[in-house]
């Protein structure tokens, strides 16, 4: 449910589970069938003896064998733990929220928000459904998208937060329409109106925790040569006031209570009071760039980035320790449900998953090799994924 940098487009290599078998050297599948021998022919021979005119003795016998054998085999099942669903577009997708099973939200480059109401077995387009005068768009921008690439000029969309069925909050990568302010977006009908809330920032705003309709906290990261960030504090649906938090490039932010939350990027953040009361916490010696940030608990928290990097906290931050990921790749967002049960997506098509909390990790076959840049769970049978060109994923 968090936001994630932009990456190159990758080209799409859905790997094939061995549903058969391949002949060597040409590639083309070849089906299995029994085999069947022919019937052999039969063979007899008769003897015979007789005294008198009408009278004698025969026999007469054959002997025949029909033998077959034969072997075969049905197609295994896939071997991959998740399926892939239409999303309708082909643009890159930065993150994914589900307010419930069937309710979801995804989002990502050139005007993308697209919604499912049925778990995601279908999704629509509700970018039309922002005010036109209020749409954000970014040709006047002189930011670059995540510090890592140019700007490519239409709107981005960074990250959803999805409180309940009805009620997500979506961020943008930079001024609005005529304005140089940053705008965020709210809607309370699941979709059918989102209304605009605009932050006191041209910075761009890449993860956003929200309360309620009203009430929300959101995080930024300036440009690649002042990478300034802000905390921008919603309330009453209004930006209300910020903390201006210098060269930290703060990417994620979450919450366990109101006023217990946490933000990452270049840094840890952790606020334990009020919104003024944030403070640095020691993150793990040689932990890179910090990109996904979740807070199952006060005390359970973890952060996922740069070359498969899991940190974890059981005090709620007075100290981190690293977890073995097992892969060494970026890794773009992290979900728990609870304090032992979470998933972790990044590059390559990476899909982790834990039952005892991280303290082992396990890689599940994602059958893509695409990009995954989210990762949103409701419950452990109901998790997505979302990643490049409109990749979405959801656990089988």
């Amino acid at each position: 449910m968090n936001p994630r940098p932009a990456f190159n487009l990758l080209v799409m290599a859905v790997i094939v589970s061995a549903l058969s078998i391949y002949s060597i050297g040409c590639g083309e599948k070849k089906k299995s069938k029994a085999i069947f021998l022919p019937p052999s022919a039969g063979s007899g021979m008769g003897t015979g003896t007789g005294t008198g005119a009408d009278t004698g003795t025969g026999t007469d016998t054959g002997t025949g064998t029909d033998t077959g054998t034969g072997t075969g085999t049905d197609p295994l099942p896939s071997a991959d733990e998740w399926e892939q669903v239409a999303s309708g577009t082909t643009q890159d997708l930065y993150g994914i929220g589900f307010g419930s099973a069937t309710v979801g939200w995804a989002v990502g480059a050139n005007e993308t928000i697209i919604c499912t109401k049925n778990g995601g077995d279908s999704w629509v387009d509700q970018f039309g459904n922002l005010e036109s005068s209020v749409r954000p768009h970014h040709e006047a921008s002189a930011h670059i998208l995540g510090s890592r690439y140019t700007n490519p000029g239409p709107a981005h969309l960074l990250d959803v937060c999805a409180v309940d069925a009805n009620t997500a909050w979506v961020t943008s990568f930079g001024p609005c329409r005529d304005l140089d302010l940053t705008p965020c977006f709210v809607t309370t009908s699941g979709g059918t109106t989102w209304t605009c809330v605009l932050t006191a920032t041209n910075f761009q705003e890449w993860g956003i925790y929200a309360f309620d309709g009203q009430t929300a906290r959101i995080c930024t990261v300036g440009s690649p040569g002042h990478p300034d960030s802000d905390i921008i504090v919603i309330n009453g649906g209004f930006d209300v006031g910020s903390l201006r938090v210098s060269w930290a490039s703060l990417y994620d932010i979450t919450f366990a209570t109101r006023y217990d939350g946490w933000v990452v990027g270049g840094e840890i953040w952790h606020m334990a009071d009020a919104d003024s009361g944030w403070s640095r916490q020691q993150r793990p010696s040689g932990t890179g760039m910090l990109i996904c940030v979740e807070a199952a608990d006060a005390n359970n928290v973890w952060a996922c980035g740069d070359d498969g990097v899991i940190i974890h906290t059981t005090d709620g931050g007075a100290t981190w320790t690293r977890q073995e990921s097992g892969v060494s790749v970026m890794l773009w967002g992290i979900d728990f449900i609870d304090a032992n049960t979470g998933w972790c997506v990044g590059a390559d098509g990476t899909i982790l998953g834990t039952t005892d909390g991280g303290a082992t990790w396990t890689a599940q076959d994602s059958g893509v090799s695409h990009g995954l840049s989210s990762v949103s769970a409701v419950d452990a049978g109901h998790v997505w994924a979302c990643g490049v060109a409109g990749m979405i994923l959801r656990k089988k």
